[in-house]
């Protein structure tokens, strides 16, 4: 049996019985086809996972004699291709964060089951799409993604400043693809608490504070510079513009006709990180992917087509799949995931979705600069009609209209 066949199996690891056993029956009645295994201590889930794969470990924080944080480590350097949660009560913020950047992510504790179970069956569900077990555990290692270096520095040289401002940082994060990803993820993880969740990166920047983002920036170094070769940081640049540019028309559509600024929000944020798997690929296979580019360029073929080809999925699945895996919600994953074949992430929602925005937005900013990709990207104007939404494109195409409107972010 294949490991895309098989029940899953989930490790849980708890210094309290009673709540091992609360936690495994709740999964074991949400997922009855799931192999949910528990452990006491560190060193016991270690032996366990000696003796058999498992797909995801959710391991409390603070336990006698190896904390959860420290599990985790080992388990990332073990076992990479592993889901990695912590769920905690802890209330000390500086050891929480350390615990966030070993994990994909962070539960409050006691965890709502409904939560747990939906965040596990998203990544359930994304793996499938990811043959490769080497793809899996490459996109399962990543635990940040690296900047433009020019907005990295600028970052760096505000949280130096005597006085930073915090409006300032937010903005300068809301420019990076990176950068966004991963400030919104740790902002509507349990780590803060939240009624609701964030979209707007400069929002998410202020909720966190100067102080917190001077831990994640100066402290635990959650961003970074890329450091890729000049062709690849020729290609990282162009994503990067291109991604600010359909984050911007994103969040026109979004607001064309007038809609909730939280829709605005979200197609903004989708269209800032819709292309997040091509940088993965840039990060990690930056000489395979420099083929692909070539082959896909050469041929005159989509890049996705030709990523599919040689990789077994393109970079929306990639994407995806890493934002599944770091607790995003699902109209963000499946706009990322599909936003070249929006027809196979259509749901019981019909009407306007992130998806719908971010799949026009890409197309149209491809149109108004032919040389940023290897074909032309077309809309489906079947998945526009099956939405209900195929009266409002010549609306959304003067949208993009002007030099101007392709370089508006916000």
């Amino acid at each position: 049996m294949t490991d895309d066949a098989r029940p899953w199996r989930v490790l849980l690891v708890d210094d309290d019985p009673m709540v091992l056993r609360l936690m495994a029956r709740l999964l074991r009645k949400a997922q009855p086809s799931w192999t949910v295994e528990t452990a006491e201590r560190g060193a016991q889930a270690l032996e366990a996972m000696g003796r058999m794969p498992f797909d995801a470990v959710v391991s409390d924080l603070d336990m006698p004699g190896m904390r959860g944080s420290t599990l985790l480590e080992v388990v990332a350097e073990r076992h990479p291709g592993t889901l990695r949660l912590i769920h905690s009560g802890s209330v000390q913020l500086e050891h929480n964060l350390e615990a966030a950047a070993v994990s994909h992510q962070f539960h409050g504790k006691p965890a709502a089951p409904q939560g747990l179970v939906a965040a596990l069956e998203r990544v359930h569900r994304l793996r499938s799409t990811l043959r490769d077990p080497r793809l899996q555990a490459l996109v399962a290692r990543i635990d940040r993604l690296p900047s433009i270096p020019q907005v990295y520095e600028r970052l760096l040289a505000e949280m130096r400043a005597p006085e930073p401002s915090l409006r300032n940082v937010g903005r300068i994060i809301a420019e990076d693809v990176a950068m966004t990803a991963k400030v919104l993820q740790l902002v509507n993880s349990a780590l803060f608490g939240l009624r609701s969740r964030v979209a707007d990166p400069v929002q998410a920047a202020a909720v966190l504070g100067l102080n917190t983002l001077r831990t994640l920036v100066l402290g635990l170094e959650l961003f970074s510079g890329f450091r890729g070769d000049d062709v690849a940081r020729r290609h990282v640049e162009r994503l990067w513009h291109h991604s600010t540019a359909a984050a911007g028309l994103a969040r026109r559509i979004a607001s064309t006709p007038r809609r909730e600024r939280a829709v605005a929000d979200e197609a903004f944020l989708a269209g800032m990180v819709h292309d997040v798997g091509k940088l993965v690929l840039w990060s990690a296979l930056p000489t395979e992917y420099a083929e692909v580019h070539e082959a896909a360029f050469g041929d005159r073929r989509l890049l996705h087509d030709v990523e599919q080809e040689c990789f077994g999925a393109h970079h929306g699945q990639v994407g995806a799949y890493l934002l599944a895996l770091w607790g995003f919600e699902t109209p963000t994953i499946d706009a990322v995931g599909w936003h070249h074949r929006p027809e196979a992430g259509i749901t019981a929602d019909d009407g306007f979705t992130p998806l719908a925005a971010v799949h026009v937005a890409d197309a149209l900013v491809h149109r108004h600069d032919p040389g940023s990709c290897s074909a032309e990207v077309p809309i489906d104007a079947g998945y526009l009609a099956h939405a209900g939404l195929d009266g409002q494109l010549p609306v959304w195409e003067s949208l993009s209209q002007g030099e101007d409107a392709l370089r508006e972010t916000g």
